[in-house]
């Protein structure tokens, strides 16, 4: 049965998409058991691990040009089953135990360190990455947009000049057009992230003020029970929304911030940039040593991050030489072998018609008869003019 299943989900990888949205609507009205919460709070962070990687590994931003659509149905998922976890702790006061052990492990034996971590990673989602992702992803849109018109002619231009054909021109305008809708779309899909954040926060509180009345009226509890058991249950709930809604912003601001030119993954990117100067290294690795040195400082510490710096640069400077000691061409270049060739009339060039042709305009060697032909020829042309 599960084989079949996963057969056809092969074969038709649009249904997973179909069954994912008719399970988001229904859990908007539909109670579902602490077990099967529990499951797709599992989904929920698999779903956001793929989406991180998918978008720390691309090559370029086309090739996640479904992100936004993406954005959308993580984001319903996640509003789905916040609705789902709020209706088990309000209702049951048990919302099953990955809940449970989020909050457990978060807050441990103090209510307010459970409540200032939860607050800190949701200030860290809503204001640094969610404002800082929106605002770029308006400005790439903008410049995409300001940029279409220039782009066009650019390529009519090369088009005119022959530089490429028409199905290369098709080509690249069929791109130029994806890309100014992807962008348009991220303009738009960020307040997806905004909103989740702040939908997030406003369910928080609800669960928290909602649930100590209904544990106090309807569970009969006492204030002290009720304050820790919907206190754990809340910051749980949160944390386990708050955090696979983290790394889809990060996934989001990892996209919108990619340079459309890069033909690499970010992460070989930005080492490969980071670490390309062997005197930043050393320079580092000197300050760091040196930082080691200040009173109150854990010396072994910065001599590790020094050491592992000074070999970083051990590695780069040799590199960097034996870059340098390759002889340098120019692209196209080949380093023409002059030999002397016996019966030659110009001496010590061997492969005459290479060497002519690789480096002067072809010269026609022409009979003197046949020159003051072609020169009488050219005459009467003059005069006819």
């Amino acid at each position: 049965m599960l084989l079949s299943l996963l057969n056809s989900a092969r074969l038709r990888p649009e249904l997973l998409i179909l069954v994912l949205m008719v399970m988001i609507i229904s859990m908007f009205v539909i109670p579902l058991p602490t077990y099967l919460v529990d499951f797709l709070i599992a989904l929920n962070i698999v779903l956001a691990i793929l989406v991180f990687m998918g978008s720390f590994y691309i090559d370029r931003i086309l090739s996640f040009s479904t992100f936004p659509a993406v954005l959308l149905i993580t984001t319903l998922f996640r509003l789905a089953l916040s609705i789902s976890t709020s209706r088990l702790i309000l209702i049951e006061a048990d919302a099953g135990e990955i809940i449970a052990t989020f909050g457990q492990f978060v807050i441990g034996d103090s209510l307010a360190v459970g409540f200032v971590v939860f607050s800190i990673v949701t200030v860290v989602q809503f204001i640094v990455i969610t404002k800082g992702s929106e605002r770029v992803a308006e400005v790439a849109a903008r410049f995409s947009l300001d940029g279409m018109p220039g782009k066009q002619m650019s390529i009519d231009a090369d088009l005119k000049a022959g530089i490429i054909d028409a199905d290369a021109a098709r080509e690249r305008r069929s791109v130029l057009e994806r890309e100014s809708q992807l962008y348009g779309s991220f303009d738009g899909a960020m307040k997806f992230i905004k909103g989740d954040a702040i939908a997030g926060i406003i369910i928080i509180f609800v669960n928290f003020i909602g649930g100590i009345s209904v544990g106090m009226t309807r569970h009969g509890m006492d204030l002290s029970s009720a304050l820790s058991t919907y206190t754990m249950l809340t910051i749980g709930d949160g944390l386990v929304a708050q955090i696979p809604a983290l790394l889809i912003a990060i996934s989001a601001g990892f996209i919108v911030t990619r340079v459309n030119g890069d033909s690499d993954n970010m992460g070989r990117n930005i080492m490969t940039q980071l670490l390309n100067n062997p005197f930043v290294l050393v320079v580092t690795a000197i300050l760091t040593i040196s930082m080691g040195t200040l009173p109150g400082f854990p010396l072994p510490v910065f001599v590790i991050l020094s050491v592992v710096l000074s070999v970083l640069f051990y590695f780069k400077f040799r590199e960097a030489k034996r870059s340098a000691a390759k002889p340098k061409t120019s692209k196209g270049e080949q380093p023409l072998s002059i030999e002397e060739k016996e019966g030659s009339s110009l001496g010590l060039i061997g492969d005459l018609d290479k060497v002519s042709t690789e480096t002067v305009p072809l010269i026609l060697l022409v009979p003197k008869s046949r020159r003051e032909d072609l020169e009488k020829a050219q005459l009467a042309e003059r005069l006819r003019s």
